[in-house]
């Protein structure tokens, strides 16, 4: 799964910045190069970290991705509305 998540983003990437060297795109278009580059270089220290995580502590490490994403479910917990 690695080595297929990531591909589109650095595809993209690398065309954006083939399109600014060869194609006289714009400059800001090597802000969504970066940006494209940057999602690949997370997604891979995610894997790592996953990676060392499991080696260190194998009980525990399904926790840690249920406990962040139960945080990232508290905002969008709806509240009640009031009946009038």
């Amino acid at each position: 799964m690695f080595a297929t998540a990531p591909t589109g983003n650095m595809r993209q990437a690398i065309e954006n910045i083939f399109s600014i060297v060869y194609g006289g795109a714009p400059l800001e278009t090597l802000r969504k190069s970066g940006i494209f580059f940057a999602l690949c270089a997370v997604f891979g220290l995610g894997a790592a970290a996953g990676a060392y995580a499991t080696k260190i502590i194998p009980d525990l490490v399904l926790g840690i991705p249920v406990v962040a994403l139960l945080i990232a479910l508290l905002p969008c917990e709806a509240t009640p509305r009031e009946v009038i």
